[in-house]
């Protein structure tokens, strides 16, 4: 805020807004190429089963466990926006 008292413009885009920016982007993906969509939350829901290998294995190391967590979270987060998205469109074309 200070930059923009100074000088009349951000610096950049609060994490809040840029969230916003997805979920449109993939709104607007879902209506004008569902395929794209789908396969978008496909790709997701391997990096899901992906990472909960890794953390189940145990032949890997702790660092890279704490890795595949992060991540995992990241993805699920990341998930369950794309169904919610999902259901928004569902309800709004009943």
């Amino acid at each position: 805020l200070r930059h923009f008292n100074d000088s009349g413009a951000f610096l950049g885009k609060h994490p809040f807004i840029s969230a916003k920016d997805e979920r449109t982007r993939i709104m607007e993906t879902l209506r004008t190429s569902p395929d794209t969509y789908f396969q978008e939350r496909k790709n997701i829901e391997l990096n899901i089963s992906r990472y909960s290998s890794q953390l189940n294995s145990k032949t890997v190391s702790k660092e890279k466990k704490d890795k595949a967590r992060e991540n995992l979270e990241k993805h699920q987060a990341t998930l369950q926006l794309y169904k919610d998205i999902f259901n928004e469109f569902v309800c709004q074309k009943s």
